[in-house]
Formats: C-alpha cells, structure tokens, sequence
C-alpha cells in the first residue's frame, strides 16, 4: 500500500525487495569473527529510532526521523 502510493506520487521505486535490517557494522577495515555456535549476546535497549540515509559528496549521512521509547 505504501509503496502503490510512493509510486503514484512519482517516487522512485527500487526493483530490490527491501529487507528490513539493522546494520551492526559499515565499512569494516577488516574481518570480524563470526561468533561460535551456541553464542548468546544481550543488552538493554531502552529505544530505537527510524533513520534516513542520503549519500553525497562522497558520503553518506544519516538523519533521525523519530525516536521511540520502549515501555517495561
């Protein structure tokens, strides 16, 4: 429904599918080990936010669309 009225709005639509992610690490100066089976990582997230990425002159900058506090 969204993307239908992206489009009809004259936005541009990738023919990727989007894959909803979160990106833990960009542009790693080298390799990382993959964690052993059986690994378990925790750690509180209070919150998470919605990003906007733009990419120019030679970069890419990231804004902050909104924030949204998690509740107990």
């Amino acid at each position: 429904m969204l993307r239908a009225q992206a489009a009809r709005s004259g936005c541009y639509q990738s023919p990727q599918p989007f894959h909803p992610h979160i990106t833990l690490l960009r542009d790693a100066s080298h390799t990382v080990a993959i964690p052993p089976p059986g690994f378990c990582w925790s750690f509180p997230v209070t919150s998470f936010a919605l990003y906007a990425s733009s990419y120019g002159q030679g970069r890419t900058r990231y804004a902050e669309l909104q924030r949204w506090t998690l509740g107990e």
